[in-house]
């Protein structure tokens, strides 16, 4: 699996390999190999073929792989993935809901609460619904947002600014919130948390099980990541699975 900044990792078959590629020869595809393209609000079956080794992000020192055509970010900010494979990578697709019905707002505004964000406005940047197992029961990705307009994005985040991506999933006949992603601002400038926004980035199946992964997109003031979940059981959840990013 690649993205325009480099490789996101790879199944070997019995693992996954969250690799970062330092060198030509660790970029795992070959000229001439067509990938399927994954990003999401964009028409599935989308391919790209791939070129020669590049170095693509600096300073990491990153290497990834050259496409045509080129992936690039959309414009609504998502990074499209690109993943050779030899089974079908987007068996269901997802719907995004918009407008986003109420109750989501509600959801965030309970879950902010519990981390002790009150008061800040509620603003539902995404609202994905998605069958990730194939068991016919659609799973809901949130991405909630609020940074303080006119404020320059910086490194560290205000009192009540926050990012969000929360999975709403029926767990034996219950809806439970699981947290992928999250950025609390505290208000401290000189050392806090580094302030980040995070989207829902699309749906894959990254190793042939017929389950798809979630692919997740993070930025902060000098650089970007991607992440991909796999939804491992009710007991442990979604879990990180492959991650890269460029930046200083």
């Amino acid at each position: 699996m690649i993205y325009q900044y480099g490789v996101l990792g790879r199944w070997t078959g019995t693992d996954w390999d969250d690799l970062f590629a330092e060198s030509a020869d660790q970029v795992p595809a070959a000229s001439g190999e067509t990938f399927g393209v994954v990003v999401l609000g964009e028409p599935s079956g989308a391919t790209t073929t791939g070129g020669e080794p590049a170095f693509v992000c600096d300073p990491l020192a990153s290497w990834g792989l050259q496409t045509t055509p080129r992936l690039e970010r959309t414009a609504v900010g998502l990074e499209p993935i690109a993943v050779l494979a030899e089974w079908e990578i987007q068996p269901r697709q997802a719907t995004i809901l918009s407008p986003p019905p109420a109750v989501y707002t509600e959801v965030v505004a309970s879950y902010l609460e519990s981390r002790g964000v009150t008061g800040a406005p509620i603003d539902l940047i995404q609202v994905v619904r998605v069958d990730l197992e194939g068991d016919g029961v659609d799973e809901v990705l949130i991405a909630a947002e609020y940074f303080e307009a006119g404020r320059p994005f910086g490194p560290y985040g205000a009192i009540g600014e926050y990012s969000i991506v929360l999975l709403r999933k029926v767990i034996e006949g219950e809806v439970q919130t699981a947290v992928l992603l999250e950025f609390i601002g505290d208000g401290n400038f000189d050392d806090g948390a580094f302030a980040e926004t995070f989207r829902v980035g699309g749906f894959a199946d990254l190793n042939g099980d017929n389950k798809m992964e979630i692919i997740t997109n993070s930025g902060y003031y000098e650089g970007a990541g991607i992440e991909a979940w796999e939804y491992i059981n009710d007991d442990i959840g979604p879990v990180v699975v492959l991650l890269s990013g460029c930046g200083a």
